[in-house]
């Protein structure tokens, strides 16, 4: 066997080697999640049967819930029935924080926009009650009451404004609802196309001077479409407590009795520091 070196440190696979190695790129960026001395990292498929115990599962009013099926790649699949306020959910197990730059992604999808429905995809501090959109209204802006600190990218398109929005809101001192309304002005889609993947990442960042207080940002097929980053007007605005628990939320919502709804995920990545650093890791 040929002989080998030790290694130069003994702080392999972290954040601090990339930096040591003069890695300022975009290279630094794609490998830093796998930095898995500084980073918890899960990158969920659905190939595996048993990936959907990552997830709490709900359904109201004969719904079927979300299950891993035999799709092309592997993928979450789950049925509301053709009922109205029916609702499907997954909640992941797992809790992360704000203080350690949580960020989650998914790739869904719905098979007919035909009538109303919602869908909400982010971070929240508990699901809504069964049956529930944990977004009550979106013109003006209110969450289900046990709703308390969450980031959702979503679309409830029985509201005045029917298209995609973004919304937070924090459970920390003075902090309140903030929305981002998404219109052809600031989004590469403004609603979703039948049976057509989406992708969206929503990113929670800590600010080390201000205790209790990260901000979020949401990307739209890899576009950024929303930053709330607490501004104050008399109140903290669209601010996420850092140090309160959240957990990935997915959510498909039939609102008319016309016809059931078909929602599927293609796969959820998770993210956070092991321990809460400065600065963005986005």
């Amino acid at each position: 066997m040929p002989y080998r070196l030790p290694p130069r440190v003994g702080y392999d696979l972290s954040d601090q080697q990339l930096a040591r190695s003069n890695l300022v790129n975009p290279l630094r960026d794609f490998l830093r999640n796998y930095a898995s001395r500084d980073r918890v990292y899960q990158h969920i498929e659905f190939t595996d049967w048993g990936d959907a115990a990552n997830f709490t599962l709900a359904n109201s009013n004969t719904g079927t819930n979300f299950t891993v099926v035999d799709a092309l790649g592997g993928v979450i699949r789950g049925t509301t029935a053709a009922t109205a306020t029916s609702t499907i959910s997954a909640i992941g197990k797992t809790q992360f924080q704000g203080n350690n730059n949580c960020m989650v992604e998914g790739r869904f999808k719905i098979d007919t926009t035909v009538s109303t429905y919602a869908i909400e995809f982010g971070w929240i501090n508990a699901a809504a009650t069964t049956g529930a959109t944990a977004v009550v209204d979106i013109d003006v802006p209110t969450f289900f009451t046990n709703i308390t600190n969450a980031a959702l990218f979503g679309i409830w398109n029985n509201q005045t404004h029917a298209n995609f929005a973004f919304a937070s809101i924090g459970s920390f001192t003075s902090q309140t609802v903030a929305t981002t309304l998404l219109t052809t002005s600031n989004s590469p889609a403004t609603a979703p196309t039948d049976d057509t993947y989406l992708t969206v990442k929503v990113l929670l960042l800590t600010d080390p001077d201000r205790t209790g207080r990260a901000k979020s940002f949401c990307w739209l097929n890899g576009k950024l479409v929303a930053s709330h980053v607490g501004v104050l007007t008399g109140a903290e605005m669209g601010s996420i407590n850092g140090q309160a628990a959240v957990y990935p939320w997915l959510l498909g919502h039939s609102i008319a009795t016309t016809n059931a709804k078909v929602f599927s995920c293609d796969y959820i990545r998770v993210s956070q520091d092991r321990a809460a650093l400065s600065g963005s890791l986005e």
